[in-house]
């Protein structure tokens, strides 16, 4: 099956959805985000979900999160506000089983500065739920865009 793609089927007279790999969930939320769709993401969080961003300075929504409420409000809110443009690109997926790394491109835009670079960001899973959520890049190249450090 690939991404983005979800199958139903019938066994006897019971719907049942096939059984979708860590990594697939991840790729699946990607998609969401992508899209705009927070609500499949936060869904997708353990109730004392772990959200780490990049101690950026001049990002809104850098540090740690607890919780899907908190992730909702004081992370995917704020980004739409940080930059002009923010565009993330999935290039390569590790499956470690209950961890699973994206390793990709970002690139942000704010009042003529511009930054792509590579990011990493790695998915914590246990019983089917998000755990811990941890995203590495270019700090020093993020914090000149958003016109923090020259």
């Amino acid at each position: 099956m690939s991404s983005g793609q979800l199958r139903f089927a019938r066994s006897g007279s019971e719907a049942y959805v096939p059984h979708m790999s860590n990594l697939e969930k991840v790729q699946e939320l990607y998609g969401a985000f992508g899209r705009g769709e927070i609500e499949p993401v936060l869904a997708a969080l353990a109730p004392d979900v772990e959200w780490v961003e990049g101690d950026i300075e001049g990002l809104p929504y850098r540090g740690v999160h607890h919780g899907p409420e908190a992730v909702g409000r004081d992370v995917f809110a704020q980004i739409p506000g940080a930059y002009e443009s923010f565009e993330l690109v999935p290039q390569e997926w590790v499956d470690g089983g209950d961890t699973i790394v994206m390793l990709g491109r970002v690139t942000v835009r704010l009042d003529g500065r511009e930054s792509s670079q590579s990011v990493a960001q790695v998915w914590k899973f246990q019983d089917g739920k998000i755990t811990r959520f941890e995203s590495f890049q270019d700090t020093l190249a993020t914090a000149r865009v958003l016109g923090a450090v020259a």
